[in-house]
């Protein structure tokens, strides 16, 4: 559940998003599942609604760099109408989402302290990490298995980081296994017990389904 680790694999990403989103404007139900996966990140992530006038502004920016004189006034407005259409869309889940995880047994709005309580190597590069909230009583934290956490670790440099929950639902602590591979996770296995991250609540769609 990492993010990417290359500037370029976000950037196409992002761009195969946008062309997704322009190919089935008509038919935005066949688009479910990948705001659905879009509005989890985001999530985890803390985006809010201030962040997208960033965005759209940026973003036609972009086009307007790519296409270059194709871009004419009326097609400058419907891409401009299109992103602002896709926020109102991205906001209006993420706000659910927000208040489910706030809702559910342990949960929290935001990033919230937790310190890390147990570490255990088990591979040469990799490590389990057990964290409890830094304040507070421990209660069971619930959430649905497959989801990640995001891990905001304190320190200059670090961008949040998105990583798979291990503990099962229920417990009165959050467990993530980060391999050692880049500068975060490399931050993540100097933790020592007692140390302080900040998470955020346990999001993500990736998760066994009934049929």
């Amino acid at each position: 559940a990492n993010q990417f680790e290359e500037p370029n694999r976000q950037r196409m990403a992002l761009t195969n998003a946008v062309l997704a989103y322009a190919t089935n404007i008509d038919d935005l139900g066949k688009l479910a599942d990948a705001v659905a996966i879009i509005t989890h990140k985001h999530a985890g992530l803390g985006v809010l609604p201030e962040h997208y006038p960033i965005v759209h502004k940026n973003l036609l920016a972009s086009i307007a760099h790519v296409m270059g004189d194709a871009v004419t006034p009326e097609i400058g407005e419907g891409w401009s109408e299109a992103v602002l259409a896709l926020a109102k869309i991205l906001i209006g889940e993420e706000k659910k989402l927000y208040g489910m995880a706030e809702a559910r047994s342990g949960g929290w709005a935001g990033v919230k302290d937790f310190k890390v309580s147990a570490k255990r190597a088990l591979t040469q590069d990799c490590a389990e990490l057990t964290f409890v909230p830094a304040e507070g009583p421990a209660v069971s934290i619930d959430f649905t298995p497959g989801q990640f956490l995001t891990v905001h670790v304190k320190k200059a440099g670090a961008t949040p980081r998105h990583y798979t929950v291990t503990s099962a639902p229920g417990c009165p602590y959050l467990q993530c296994c980060p391999k050692k591979i880049g500068f975060v996770s490399g931050a993540l296995h100097d933790l020592k017990e007692g140390d302080v991250v900040g998470l955020s609540a346990p999001f993500g769609v990736f998760a066994l389904t009934e049929k």
